[in-house]
């Protein structure tokens, strides 16, 4: 979509000198008091824009370089951090970040940018968070966080990877279920020859010589006892 669909004339004007790489005209612009901090049509932010529409990562450096904020949100409620972290190319995530980008930035359905680089499983990206200083305990509206988050999916050695890094394994949901549930959940119902089996074990074991107990209690013991007060 072109920037003159989304976007009024003086922002179109600041985008077509950034994209030329006309730092001097677009300083100028800016400073004319166009702000590019700033939602289109469709919620589009024109960081996003640059992002998805040209593709082009020296424009994208020169938008942030002129202020263009990477923490400045869309109106689905995401920042570039969220919107790039499970992206191919681990160089989008990169230059947000180098720009400011906050790791822990919090998108829509109120998930950490984590979980997009582990929705697609994104181990550049993932590993970039967690150098960048993305905090492994942030939980989504679930009350789920990251090792948790990648056992529902099934990306065990993400989890064991997450777990090593020191993210939480006791952390229970808003359902009552926590990590070593979802791990026995998982294996009574997969294939010992799924690829994901011999990772969902090494978690488990990992969970046991970290003093979990097995068989875990059920959501509904957890719900229960929460009810009443009782120690879980």
């Amino acid at each position: 979509m072109r920037a003159s669909e989304l976007f009024e004339p003086s922002v179109v004007a600041v985008l077509q000198s950034i994209q030329q790489g006309d730092e001097t005209a677009a300083r100028y612009q800016l400073s004319q008091g166009v702000n590019l901090n700033i939602q289109g049509k469709e919620g589009v932010t024109p960081l996003l824009w640059l992002i998805y529409e040209t593709q082009d990562k020296k424009a994208v450096t020169l938008a942030l370089k002129l202020g263009v904020d990477p923490n400045y949100k869309d109106g689905f409620g995401d920042s570039a951090v969220n919107s790039v972290a499970g992206a191919k190319d681990p160089d989008w995530l990169r230059i947000i970040l180098d720009a400011g980008g906050d790791p822990n930035a919090i998108g829509r359905r109120g998930q950490p940018a984590i979980f997009s680089a582990i929705g697609e499983e994104r181990w550049a990206d993932i590993k970039l968070l967690v150098e960048r200083g993305a905090d492994l305990n942030l939980v989504d509206g679930s009350k789920v966080n990251s090792a948790h988050y990648a056992a529902y999916l099934n990306k065990y050695e993400i989890t064991y990877w997450l777990i090593e890094q020191g993210a939480d394994i006791h952390i229970y949901d808003e359902t009552g279920s926590n990590l070593a549930f979802t791990v026995e959940d998982s294996l009574s119902l997969m294939s010992p020859k799924s690829p994901h089996h011999p990772w969902a074990l090494k978690v488990k074991q990992q969970l046991l010589d970290r003093g979990v107990k097995f068989p875990p209690l059920q959501p509904a013991e957890v719900r229960e006892r929460r009810e009443k007060g009782e120690p879980l």
